[in-house]
């Protein structure tokens, strides 16, 4: 049945009241947002005027350009996922790779459109589309420190820093790089990285160009710095590190940290010594002739108490007491294992006797037993401590050990709290 000329306008009277309350006047709005045309006012934005989907259009060259293998799978903690950035003279932006679209390079001559979006801490461009106009010459890097780094102040921008390369590991064809500075480390990602890794890079002191990137938690707040290398190209070595570490000269467990002349801070030093205990591919404690320290390492190697071992890693100051990260290890003989040494349980409060094999004699106070750890709760004297094995053949033995029996407990001291480095 046909409307009315009268019926028709009534019906148009009721939409104009409640287009607005449908949202299309908001839709009008967004319309009316003016096109962003530099970098800078990208980052300028707020997170809610980021949300609002501002349209950009900039002219930029491209300072990374990665797309995973398996883009649609959740990435692995340590693996390279897609990640874009472009930088033009007012600063550096990350943008949402778009499918579809022809590959590109890096120092490729872009100009892209896209919509912006507050996906992490930062404002991103998302919906891109772009056509190649050419190559441009890369940013002069903005040499950095770990702190303005881990500021957030060369976010997305082209940066050369420098330190030490502490691990190199190929993840998902593309290559992971551990790299220490004074302050604190950076994750380096070489993508789609084919070539063997040189022998020389682990323990180097290397300049490295890249782009500044935020690792952050689900609360987008950063928790640690990434690096985006184009290529093993834009990683210069100053100092090549030592193809075989088993050749660097021993030194004693105590002299680990204290500075050498030589300047060899930072970089790996070598120990011998007795192991006293081992958590396979996590840690160990070696005993050497003046002290014993930690060595954490994720070498697979079946290590036994009283194995003499040749150990090579990067020294961490611990809490109490230096300790060995990202280690390696060789067996080169086998003794008597160390003999533990009697002590009250007041006496390891202060450190003195971090990492060596002691023997307590304590009261039990308490237990919590599961297949992969029991905790047992010991006092003496009014100490408390609390001791931890990862045995599941324990656990029936320390069931039926009652709260208030005498103890006699002998293991690892460790007084520190924090082994993260």
């Amino acid at each position: 049945m046909k409307s009315s000329a009268a019926n028709t306008t009534a019906l148009v009277g009721i939409l104009a009241l409640l287009l607005p309350a449908l949202g299309f006047g908001q839709a009008t709005k967004l319309k009316k947002l003016p096109t962003l045309t530099t970098i800078r006012q990208v980052r300028a934005l707020s997170p809610q005027q980021a949300q609002a989907g501002y349209p950009v259009r900039v002219r930029a060259v491209v300072t990374f350009y990665h797309v995973a293998a398996q883009p649609d799978q959740v990435a692995a903690a340590a693996a390279l996922s897609s990640n874009m950035f472009i930088q033009d003279r007012t600063g550096g932006n990350w943008v949402g790779p778009a499918t579809g679209q022809a590959g590109l390079k890096v120092g490729d001559y872009i100009e892209l459109q896209g919509v912006t979006a507050q996906s992490d801490f930062a404002p991103d461009i998302v919906k891109s589309h772009w056509r190649v106009l050419g190559s441009a010459p890369m940013p002069k890097p903005v040499r950095s420190e770990f702190g303005r780094l881990a500021s957030t102040k060369e976010d997305s921008s082209w940066v050369e820093l420098e330190g030490i390369v502490r691990s190199a590991q190929p993840v998902n064809g593309d290559l992971r790089l551990e790299i220490a500075m004074d302050g604190g480390r950076v994750v380096g990602y070489v993508p789609r990285f084919r070539l063997p890794i040189p022998s020389h890079l682990v323990d180097a002191e290397v300049r490295v160009r890249g782009v500044c990137g935020a690792a952050f938690s689900e609360k987008n707040q950063v928790r640690g710095i990434n690096l985006f290398i184009p290529s093993l190209d834009n990683i210069r070595t100053i100092t090549p590190g030592t193809a075989n570490p088993f050749t660097i000269p021993v030194q004693s467990i105590s002299s680990i940290l204290r500075f050498g002349v030589a300047g060899a801070a930072g970089h790996r030093v070598r120990i011998q010594g007795i192991v006293s205990l081992q958590r396979s591919g996590q840690y160990a404690y070696i005993k050497g002739r003046d002290g014993s320290t930690r060595v954490e390492s994720s070498q697979a190697i079946g290590l036994q108490v009283g194995d003499v071992v040749d150990v090579v890693g990067f020294p961490l100051i611990g809490e109490y007491a230096p300790i060995l990260q990202q280690a390696l290890f060789r067996v080169i003989g086998h003794t008597a294992p160390p003999l533990p040494q009697p002590v009250k349980i007041e006496q390891l409060a202060d450190g003195k006797h971090e990492g060596d094999l002691v023997q307590i004699e304590a009261q039990l106070m308490d237990r919590m037993l599961t297949p992969n750890e029991q905790i047992l709760i010991t006092e003496n004297h009014g100490a408390v401590m609390q001791s931890q094995l990862e045995d599941a053949r324990a656990v029936g033995r320390l069931q039926s050990i009652q709260p208030g029996s005498g103890l006699r407990l002998v293991g690892i001291c460790t007084t520190g709290r924090d082994y993260k480095g």
